[in-house]
């Protein structure tokens, strides 16, 4: 069994390895502290039977982390542990594609239990007294997913305020060249400027 932990807090990183190392006996772990390490872990390796992760690891706005792994890792469950037990973040996370929500609050046995449910198959559903994401959120959500490992970068640095020649210096490339990612994350997201696509981010 392989899974990926996407979480920047060392002690509650290392509490759920040891978690997972008690309940599923050589299991293999990678891990993630941020955007950046996120993303060098799955352009390294794209096999995990299960993804746990922190919507707050840090170069990450709101949802983007559950986007961008569901973009890269399309048929692997991604399990949302979250300080925030908002029944609106749980729906967005259902609504988003995540396999799961579990706050962190929960016990080492509902962890498990969750875990067991998702390896097995079954489906977890948030309570169905929560609204549920309109299509146009949603159809924007998947257009995220869209976006390669390179243009989703590029995208979250518009977010930052990153001018083109700022981009281009960050990640080494032509100016040219974040200017034609720039027009396909517009194209992708159906919008007619960066701007907006800034928005959307």
């Amino acid at each position: 069994m392989k899974c990926l932990i996407a979480e920047d807090h060392p002690l509650f990183r290392d509490a759920i390895k040891g978690l997972l190392t008690r309940a599923y006996p050589g299991i293999s772990i990678s891990e993630a502290q941020c955007l950046k390490t996120l993303q060098q872990v799955v352009e390294e390796d794209n096999d995990f039977d299960f993804v746990l992760l922190d919507l707050n690891i840090p170069g990450v706005y709101g949802f983007s982390g559950l986007l961008f792994i569901q973009g890269q890792l399309e048929e692997t469950p991604i399990i949302v542990i979250s300080a925030s037990e908002s029944p609106d973040i749980i729906q967005k996370s259902h609504s988003y594609g995540a396999a799961a929500f579990v706050p962190k609050s929960s016990s080492t046995d509902i962890i498990v239990e969750t875990i067991n449910k998702i390896m097995d198959g079954e489906e977890i559903t948030p309570p169905k007294d929560q609204l549920a994401e309109s299509q146009d959120d949603l159809e924007t959500y998947n257009n995220i997913k869209k976006l390669s490992p390179r243009q989703f970068e590029i995208l979250l640095m518009l977010t930052d305020g990153l001018l083109n020649k700022q981009i281009a210096s960050e990640l080494d490339l032509s100016i040219s060249t974040v200017k034609c990612h720039i027009s396909a994350i517009i194209k992708t997201l159906g919008v007619n400027t960066r701007s907006h696509a800034v928005l959307i981010a």
